[in-house]
């Protein structure tokens, strides 16, 4: 079986699980796929990674540069809100997931909260001048980013997954201090994450024996937040 993992740069966590071919695009975001004129080129590299085969899945990991960026930047030049953008973001990235899937099985996945309740470090403070939310509001666009693409998903027939309920500390609502990344402070630690989505993957009911994946159905109720 083949796997195609695409997304920004939180989706290089694939390159750690073997049998999975990836494909990482820095700083993409969900609403740029339908721009074949985005400074990233995401679009235009995803469809050539897409069309290079035939995929039996491809699963999909965007969406942090929308909520840790781009949505507050469009609220600030339209006037718009940030439901407006988290809607507009994700109706075109299924729009885009539309005209890539083909025959293949499609996997979203929902995006992380963000790193950490702390002071903003000198690499995350050049978008944080768009954030004037304190962190559990942040946390919350996440997650409404995530509820809005299960619900797509649901319609749509596509699988979705997230890790959120696995990597959050229950004592400080934000991710486990020690799986951020301490180089720049917002990425996971690679191989700890491939762990973690390795976990996911099992319990969704892939399975692998050395390289070689296998799928089958499982029941997603207790592993999907409702």
């Amino acid at each position: 079986m083949k796997i195609l993992a695409v997304g920004d740069s939180h989706a290089e966590v694939f390159k750690h699980i073997k049998g999975v071919n990836f494909l990482s695009i820095k700083a993409a975001s969900a609403y740029g796929l339908m721009n074949p004129n985005s400074i990233t080129q995401a679009r235009k590299t995803i469809i050539e990674k897409v069309s290079s085969q035939n995929w039996d899945w491809i699963f999909l990991h965007f969406g942090e540069v929308d909520c840790g960026f781009l949505i507050f930047q469009m609220s600030e030049k339209y006037n718009t809100t940030i439901e407006e953008n988290i809607q507009k973001s994700v109706s075109r990235y299924f729009s885009f997931i539309d005209e890539i899937k083909h025959e293949s099985n499609i996997m979203v996945l929902g995006i992380n909260i963000p790193r950490s309740t702390g002071e903003a470090t000198n690499l995350v403070a050049k978008r944080a001048k768009w954030m004037k939310y304190d962190y559990f509001t942040r946390k919350s666009i996440n997650l409404t980013f995530n509820k809005v693409i299960q619900n797509k998903c649901n319609e749509a027939g596509y699988l979705y997954a997230d890790i959120n309920d696995l990597i959050t500390d229950p004592e400080t609502g934000a991710i486990k201090d020690n799986l951020i990344c301490r180089k720049d402070q917002i990425h996971m630690v690679l191989a700890k994450a491939a762990d973690i989505w390795m976990e996911r993957m099992n319990q969704l009911g892939f399975n692998q024996v050395d390289t070689q994946w296998t799928y089958s159905q499982s029941n997603l109720s207790s592993i999907v937040p409702p």
